[in-house]
């Protein structure tokens, strides 16, 4: 029998019998069924399977470069963002600033530009996602070992800390990893090297508050 099958089988038929593979299953649901031992798979309207999502998400990056020639991006359009309402509220402070006053020269405006309409259109393709699987509802997404403050909390420093890496490194973990390593970009590599490594060190740290 194959490696990558359970050495278990359930019957189909009577006198017949069918082997299950864990490439059937989702890595991340493997996992968590391994580890915490709890049924992962009970929505009403299972998600997409990851490696099925993985290649949709390799086929539409082709197709932005062949069609539009960009690829992917998050941090540049919030970065976009910041730098129009800076100059809304503090013209002359931002003026000052160099890193955002380069958003600000160009001839068209800040938030005309094809990253800040691929935002808008992922935050779009959720909401649509969430509602045809039924999936909308409102809480916390958090462990059963922390409290919906701490969560808060923990989720604020975490997002403050990702973008500014995310800015240190010129992107983000879709312009960086994403794009930059279906470039085969040396930068590329790197960053989503070290972020697969740092983050398997804070996993470690916070297991805790999610297991």
């Amino acid at each position: 029998m194959a490696e990558n099958e359970e050495k278990t089988i359930s019957p189909v038929e009577k006198g017949q019998t069918v082997t299950h593979s864990v490439v059937d299953q989702p890595l991340w649901e493997l996992l968590a069924q391994r580890i915490k031992k709890v049924d992962v798979t009970s929505h009403d309207k299972p998600y997409l399977n990851s490696y099925v999502g993985g290649m949709a998400i390799g086929i539409v990056l082709f197709l932005g470069f062949l069609l539009a020639g960009q690829g992917f991006g998050d941090s540049g359009a919030l970065t976009r963002i910041v730098a129009f309402f800076m100059n809304e509220l503090f013209p002359q402070h931002t003026e000052r600033l160099v890193y955002f006053k380069r958003y600000l020269t160009t001839s068209s405006h800040p938030l005309n530009h094809w990253i800040i309409y691929m935002l808008i259109g992922i935050a779009l393709g959720g909401l649509v996602s969430g509602l045809r699987g039924k999936r909308m509802e409102k809480g916390f997404l958090k462990g059963p070992n922390t409290t919906n403050r701490r969560r808060i909390v923990t989720a604020f420093v975490g997002g403050m800390l990702v973008t500014f890496g995310a800015r240190m490194a010129g992107g983000c973990i879709t312009g960086m990893a994403m794009t930059g390593t279906a470039m085969l970009g040396v930068a590329g590599w790197i960053f989503f090297l070290s972020v697969l490594v740092a983050g398997l060190i804070v996993a470690f740290f916070v297991r805790r508050e999610w297991l």
